[in-house]
């Protein structure tokens, strides 16, 4: 049975769903929620890591502002997310202030719309304020969490971009700025620095201030001034600016909400048709696209403008919570990248996850048939292209779900899973708990309990250390042993979850699915699959499908470009073997060790 035909879970309905539209401004993709109303919201996310951190709490925002009678549109800055490669004037302020001008005059033309209102969320906000000058049109800001000047925001990138090396150079000797994988060059550094809110803007202002900068003192110099402005504290913001998969909607969306809607004039817009959505590059086109039995999901197809007929497709499924575009845009290149080759590909946001649909209620997008179902529609999506052969990619939890999808589907005729953490999920795991448990490489632990950082989450407890000690003392103890004698399933119990997993790989094996295993050096994802197959070099050489490739020096994210550079290129590798059925197989070997 294929995923297409398994059955869909009660509730999820799209009440409402169908009127989020993607639409394209100014050569930049964005979302228009739609909404009756004659006041337009333009909703600016926080650049890079911030902005992967916050990209499904500002959907939500959008769907409760438009709930509210706003249409709002949200959208891409020039140069980052999923808009097209940088070129001249790409990735600075000054592009993204036009690209919210533009996104105004979309909504005054294409919505009937007859005022904007700009919501703004840390970089977002500096940019709506600079948007507003000049913009009679504009009518009010929302500016949450405002860094009080360019120079004190570039200097908070920078202390992110510290502490979130893990051990990398957080500087290019070019001297691009490194954000958990995402690069600031030194000129767009340069412009951040030199921005400064404005003093004066005639409008109505909101300001939804982070505690720490109400707590400094310095907002109600640094603010700007308007004909009325208020201020209100930013309830949840802690909640907000964790990782993707645990960010949450904070409470002082709801003061945004009643302020963007209070005394809206009369009048109604009216709906924007549905019009392809395409981005053109070099050797690819994109279409930003909307499908499954409900057009409840979002998704990215990206085709080769010289498509190879014998080539599969590649499907890439996300990891965590992170939208489609992946970490550090690491999906777009790699969709991009895999062009050049002649082959197409799908990345696409389950539900809950990105731009698609939320999740029915009480059902989680992660380790579940919600997953596999949202998978299912991708791979219909792609046959309804004649694309019916498929190589799926997923890192970490998308890893599980690549490999699960792989079984219930002849269509996919390869498999790379990415630091795959489980080949089986026990119904009722917390994945919270799963994540803080999550063991790094024990050189790791070693050089950051040196550091203040990491003292200080320690004494906060942020950091569980009984787990950490429990993975050391497995490495500790494990490594003797190993060195005693390889070959010794110590410890390895023939149990059913393992003989259910090694029939697992005898299934794939037998359709002639071709896997690749990439795992970084020390993650967990090694130790699981010590313990179906055991530790001992060779476990897997039995299956002459499998391969496995193992990254010196990277994190689990694979957040360097060397790292991520690797890994792509053992992907597009096991693609162009599948054009080639016949030698497919010995053409991958050189992928892995």
């Amino acid at each position: 049975m294929t995923l297409a035909l398994m059955t869909n879970l009660p509730g999820s309905s799209l009440a409402g769903d169908a009127a989020c539209l993607p639409v394209l401004v100014a050569d930049t993709p964005g979302w228009l929620h739609q909404a009756p109303g004659s006041r337009g919201v333009v909703l600016l996310g926080a650049l890079d890591y911030e902005g992967l951190c916050t990209w499904r709490p500002l959907f939500s925002l959008a769907e409760r502002l438009a709930a509210a009678g706003c249409p709002t549109l949200r959208l891409d800055y020039p140069g980052h997310g999923e808009s097209a490669a940088p070129g001249p004037g790409a990735r600075t302020i000054e592009a993204a202030v036009a690209t919210v001008h533009a996104a105004a005059d979309f909504l005054k033309i294409r919505a009937g719309v007859t005022e904007i209102i700009v919501v703004g969320l840390r970089f977002g906000a500096l940019v709506a304020a600079l948007a507003a000058q000049g913009r009679p049109d504009i009518a009010g800001l929302a500016l949450m969490a405002p860094p009080i000047s360019g120079r004190a925001y570039l200097r908070n990138l920078t202390v992110q971009a510290h502490l979130l090396a893990e051990g990398r150079a957080s500087k290019s000797a070019e001297g691009e700025l490194d954000i958990a994988g995402f690069r600031l060059s030194a000129a767009s550094q340069a412009a951040i620095k030199a921005a400064k809110l404005p003093a004066e803007h005639g409008v109505q202002c909101l300001l939804v201030l982070d505690p720490g900068i109400e707590a400094e003192g310095r907002s109600a110099t640094t603010a700007p001034a308007g004909r009325v402005v208020e201020r209100l504290p930013f309830a949840g913001y802690g909640q907000l600016m964790q990782n993707p998969t645990l960010a949450q909607v904070p409470a002082a969306f709801d003061d945004v909400v009643v302020w963007a809607s209070a005394g809206r004039p009369e009048g109604h817009g009216w709906p924007v048709q549905a019009e392809p959505v395409l981005l053109n590059g070099a050797a690819w086109q994109e279409e930003v696209v909307r499908f499954g039995k409900a057009a409840h999901l979002a998704g990215t197809f990206c085709r080769p403008h010289q498509p190879r007929a014998d080539a599969p497709a590649v499907l890439i499924v996300g990891s965590g919570r992170n939208p489609r575009a992946g970490w550090a845009g690491s999906a777009v290149r790699l969709a991009r990248d895999l062009t050049a080759e002649g082959i197409a590909s799908l990345r696409y946001d389950s539900r809950g996850i990105g731009d698609s649909a939320a999740a029915p209620e009480g059902l989680e997008p992660l380790y579940s048939t919600l997953a596999l179902e949202d998978a299912g529609e991708a791979i219909t999506f792609l046959a309804s292209h004649s694309l019916d052969r498929i190589l799926i990619v997923g890192p970490c939890s998308g890893a599980w779900t690549a490999l699960h999808a792989a079984l219930a589907d002849p269509r996919i005729v390869g498999l790379v899973a990415i630091n795959l953490q489980r080949f089986i999920w026990t119904p009722g795991e917390s994945l919270t708990v799963a994540m803080r448990q999550s063991v790094r490489p024990s050189a790791f632990y070693g050089r950051q309990l040196l550091t203040t950082a990491i003292w200080k989450r320690l004494m906060a407890g942020e950091i569980d250390l009984s787990a950490i000690a429990a993975g050391l003392t497995r490495r500790l103890i494990g490594r003797p042993l190993t060195r005693l004698g390889q070959g010794l399933a110590v410890g390895l119990r023939l149990n059913n979850r393992t003989t259910q997993v090694r029939g697992w790989m005898e299934t794939l094996e037998a359709r002639g699915v071709r896997i690749l295993f990439i795992d970084s050096e020390g993650d967990p994802s090694l130790a699981e699959r010590a313990h179906y197959f055991g530790a001992a070099p060779g476990r897997l050489a039995p299956h002459r499908n499998v391969r496995e490739l193992l990254i010196a020096d990277a994190d689990h994210d694979l957040t360097s470009r060397r790292a991520r550079a690797e890994a792509d290129g053992a992907i597009r590798a096991l693609a162009a073997a599948l054009c080639r059925p016949a030698d497919g197989i010995a053409s991958v070997a050189s992928t892995g060790h």
